[in-house]
Formats: C-alpha cells, structure tokens, sequence
C-alpha cells in the first residue's frame, strides 16, 4: 500500500495565502461589439439570433452609429 504524504501545516498556509492574492476579474467589461462579416444569406440569421443575447439598447445604439457615420453599409 502506498504512504501518504504529509505536507507542514506552515506549507498550506503559504499555498493558501498565494492563492488569496490572486487577482480577479481583472478585465474590464466591453462596451462595444464589433460584428464583420462577408456573407448575404446566412448571416443574418446568425444576428438574429444574437439579439435576443446582447444587452438591451444595443440596438439602439447601432442605429444611433449608423446615422452619425455614413461608411457602415448595414445593420442587423
């Protein structure tokens, strides 16, 4: 039967606090979507159904954006 290793007490402790020290959530949350893409018959599904996943006024956003900037061919 294999032996059980002990590890010291003061070596869990040590393990314990570097773990404790870790940082969290160190990104910041976007605040904008960026969506590219070539194709005419697929894609549009494909963003439809992202609707219903984005954050509400992100639409309204996008519209907002098309009428300020005249380079941006279409919207979802």
């Amino acid at each position: 039967m294999a032996r059980k290793i002990k590890i010291p007490n003061e070596r869990l402790k040590r393990f314990e606090r570097e773990e404790q020290k870790r940082k969290k959530d160190v990104r910041s949350k976007r605040k904008y979507y960026l969506i590219v893409c070539e194709g005419a018959k697929t894609e549009p599904n494909y963003f439809e159904g992202l609707k219903d996943d984005l954050p509400k006024g992100v639409l309204t956003h996008c519209q907002k954006i098309l009428k300020e900037r005249a380079e941006i061919h279409s919207h979802w």
